[in-house]
């Protein structure tokens, strides 16, 4: 199970260009491409976006009307916990 913190949308840099940023503590394969997919399918409304929350609830890839192309999609960072910062308390300390 993964939790997704936020999913904050804003405009590209051509007219009709949507950018959404995922933030959660995992991914699972293919979960932003199906997130976006029902994301989109909501937005020009081939679902409504009262039945989102049922379909990402029913856990089940096969609900969601769609899975976005991997065009398009990078990853800008990586955040991790505090602990992993401290390299020798996680790895031991190197002689």
């Amino acid at each position: 199970m993964r939790t997704v913190r936020s999913i904050p949308r804003t405009s590209g840099l051509h007219p009709g260009e949507v950018i959404f940023t995922f933030e959660a503590d995992g991914f699972l394969k293919q979960m932003v491409r199906n997130l976006t997919g029902l994301l989109h399918a909501a937005g020009v409304g081939k679902v409504s976006p009262d039945t989102v929350p049922d379909i990402i609830a029913a856990t089940n890839r096969n609900a969601a009307p769609f899975t976005a192309p991997p065009q398009g999609l990078s990853m800008e960072r990586v955040f991790y916990p505090e602990e992993y910062d401290d390299h020798d308390r996680v790895f031991g300390s190197v002689p």
